[in-house]
């Protein structure tokens, strides 16, 4: 597609600086990605500033730049003696995902987006899994990466960037696959990486505590989160809702604002709502009424924050359509990997979990509570250059639930390893530091546990 004509069906407003018509066969924010006819989005970041690449391009015969200044690019061009467009926009994230999005068309038939601060990989793995189950070819996008039928590999962001994101989805649909579940984290949403993608349904699992160190305030993160269901839903976009959650009223209220339909779960749903919840040893039984319709299911979990991923999972599958025999689909799923990921039971057992939140944490705990016999050790880490303000919150939680505490580094980053564990122990009294164990070196600290 010519490069006129793409921009002529573009709704983010900019500026063009000398069109130069050619055939564009790609957009990237990425330097090293750049190729002969692309288009390169060039934008401050966290790091680096992607107009000093720019230099590099004098290869190139014919290409286009995104950028908020067309004098900032102008004085990385001066040595170029070439035709060059510049598309200047506020916007230059949005409007390359915009273009992005007609690059790489899909005509995938749904596509959800669940948030929240815990639960999010859980619900779309489940929602996948469901969809197998169902005959659906489906695949689910965020921190595990893309799994699908086709293909299954790793990621480095919860929610990929606008422009893999858009690449992601022309593969899946040219490959068959008829429904999509992704990941929105804060950040992703803030950042408009889903843009200009609207989704069929939406979920919210729950809110705490969280990237702080991003969005400076609680408040600005849970605007940010609000932001899914106010820009990204259809006029008929249908809502999955914890009802439990003492920040479930914003949700619900911005709902209400753009006349999205409302399902909910928990204790106080009017959808789904769970009467009571009966642990034993290896399952749970729990009292519901479905849509005023009273039943009793059991499910093969001693987790609540489980029965609540799965009932989410199954609401965002089956929604007004649901009936009883759906929850019997729930014992055929297999918790994700690092998600309550029981790796050894025998004389005593060991659970992994990606839990980065005092929530998360609190929510592991109480589980493994009903199950210990003898005593509960947890390892546990903060990552560098992420909100400290939750470092000994982490481990107020851990010392609450569990009788040792082992600290072992968690991705420092750029920041000195001994004083993120320094930051996970300050206001712990002397009583309770004698529970901890700083040890550091997370192989070191495994076996130190493990013995």
């Amino acid at each position: 597609m010519k490069l006129s004509k793409l921009l002529s069906t573009c709704n983010i407003k900019f500026k063009i600086s000398s069109l130069y018509d050619f055939n564009i066969k790609g957009i990237t924010y990425d330097s090293r990605k750049m190729k002969e006819k692309f288009i390169f989005t060039a934008y401050e970041g966290a790091n680096f500033d992607g107009h000093l690449f720019i230099k590099n391009f004098n290869i190139f015969k014919d290409f286009a730049v995104i950028s908020k200044s067309e004098i900032k690019v102008n004085n990385y061009l001066k040595r170029f003696n070439k035709r060059i467009t510049i598309i200047e926009t506020k916007q230059p994230i949005k409007l390359a995902n915009e273009i992005a999005s007609l690059i790489y068309p899909n005509k995938i038939n749904e596509k959800i987006a669940v948030t929240g601060t815990n639960g999010k990989t859980s619900v779309s793995d489940f929602v996948r899994q469901l969809w197998t189950i169902y005959g659906f070819n489906s695949a689910s996008l965020g921190t595990l990466g893309i799994n699908s039928k086709i293909k299954r590999n790793q990621s480095s962001l919860t929610t990929m960037d606008g422009i893999d994101f858009h690449k992601t989805l022309n593969k899946l649909y040219n490959n068959g696959c008829e429904k999509i579940i992704t990941e929105a984290s804060s950040i992703g949403i803030d950042r408009w990486r889903l843009f200009p993608v609207k989704f069929q349904k939406l979920a919210f699992t729950n809110l705490s505590r969280d990237h702080i160190d991003y969005h400076k305030t609680f408040k600005n993160y849970k605007n940010s989160k609000l932001k899914l269901f106010k820009y990204f839903n259809f006029s008929d976009t249908l809502a999955i809702i914890n009802s439990d959650d003492i920040y479930s009223r914003f949700f619900y209220e911005e709902c209400k604002k753009h006349k999205i339909k409302v399902l909910d779960y928990g204790l106080s749903a009017k959808f789904l709502k769970i009467q009571d919840i009966i642990f034993k040893s290896t399952y749970a039984i729990i009292k519901i009424v479905l849509n005023q319709r009273k039943m009793v299911i059991k499910l093969n979990t001693i987790c609540k924050f489980d029965i609540f991923n799965k009932f989410c999972a199954l609401l965002l599958v089956k929604d007004f359509k649901i009936k009883k025999e759906d929850f019997k689909n729930l014992n055929k799923l297999i918790m994700p990997h690092g998600r309550f990921d029981k790796i050894y039971d025998k004389e005593f057992k060991i659970y992994i979990d990606y839990a980065h939140t005092p929530d998360a944490l609190k929510n592991i705990f109480q589980s493994l509570e009903r199950v210990k016999k003898n005593c509960l050790i947890a390892l546990i880490g903060c990552g560098g250059e992420r909100d400290s303000g939750k470092r000994n919150l982490m481990t107020k939680v851990a010392l609450q639930y569990c009788d040792k505490v082992i600290l072992a580094d968690d991705n420092p980053r750029n920041e000195e390893p001994k004083k993120i564990r320094r930051d996970m122990v300050t206001g712990i009294d002397r009583k309770n530091l004698n529970r901890i164990y700083d040890i550091g070196d997370r192989k070191t600290a495994i076996n130190f546990g493990i013995n």
